[in-house]
């Protein structure tokens, strides 16, 4: 179902006008489908519809589930139930589900004991050979995120908010504290990479909605150090789905000396700015990314 048709039938009013377009392989975030081809759609209809206001011929039509143009139907609204999920699924599976509530609600589980909201998850590796893989169980972390075991592999959970009153959504690690301070680093996570194709060094780097932590900024601004050394003519400084938000605002509200983490933050950005703006011995060009599903 369109989106216009579904608020057609929730609205009672008739179609003005609709899109339709192809979901991308790899599951996309809610977030990021709305702001992508969604927000696209709904831009394109503005002008179509604003058009059509001024022609006093048009008549919009009233949705027909017997048309055969119109393609699926109105369904209940989700509960908190239908974002549940089990770490004994399959990868798959649960990147999926959580994929589909992020940025909000999330998808609901429980992990090291404690009722969590998941967000910001990818697929780890299988972990061939280890001995004791019960899924559920933390089995790394690395730069604030927690690699849990699942159903036939495991999985890469960014953040988490616990289940209680006035908890706030915040690096995996850093919800579960104590909980995970024994899990070892593993490798194969990584927020900031580093590539070069001849004279051209790229430096990616994709932080969850764009908050940058005092944590992040210094690594970014140590990536950005090493790539300003290399002898390439050009540096491009490539940012994620949200380029950047600014200072990381949960982690500082959840930092034990909040005024401290803000200070720490404002000053770790500034380096990674510095870095950028002081790089004179290459071209710096800056690359935002983006989702683009083309609309039909």
């Amino acid at each position: 179902m369109t989106a216009l048709q579904a608020v057609e039938e929730m609205d009672a009013g008739p179609i003005w006008g609709f899109r339709t377009f192809a979901m991308p392989a790899e599951a996309p975030r809610k977030s990021a489908l709305y702001n992508g081809p969604v927000a696209e759609a709904a831009a394109e209809l503005v002008v179509e519809v604003a058009a059509k206001a001024g022609d006093a011929s048009f008549v919009p039509v009233p949705l027909d589930y017997r048309s055969a143009g119109v393609r699926g139907r109105l369904r209940r609204a989700m509960r908190h139930a239908d974002r549940e999920f089990s770490w004994s699924e399959p990868t798959e599976d649960i990147v999926r589900r959580v994929r589909a509530a992020d940025g909000a609600p999330g998808g609901r589980a429980e992990l090291c004991g404690l009722p969590v909201r998941v967000f910001d998850v990818y697929r780890g590796p299988e972990l061939a050979g280890v001995a004791g893989q019960v899924p559920g169980q933390v089995a790394g972390r690395r730069e604030g995120a927690v690699l849990v075991h699942t159903g036939d592999g495991t999985v890469w959970v960014g953040h988490l908010r616990l289940e209680q009153e006035g908890a706030i959504k915040l690096p995996a690690a850093m919800a579960l504290g104590e909980a995970v301070s024994g899990v070892p680093e593993r490798a194969g996570y990584s927020e900031i990479t580093y590539d070069r194709s001849e004279g051209v060094g790229v430096v990616s780097f994709d932080f969850y909605n764009g908050a940058m932590s005092t944590e992040q900024c210094r690594r970014l601004a140590s990536a950005l150090r090493y790539a300003v050394a290399q002898d390439t003519r050009v540096l491009v400084v490539r940012g994620g789905e949200v380029f950047s938000n600014g200072i990381h605002l949960n982690v500082i509200e959840a930092a034990r000396h909040p005024e401290l983490e803000a200070w720490m933050n404002i000053n770790a950005i500034n380096a990674v700015c510095r870095e950028i703006v002081g790089c004179t011995s290459q071209l710096v060009v800056t690359s935002i990314g983006g989702m683009r599903v083309r609309a039909g």
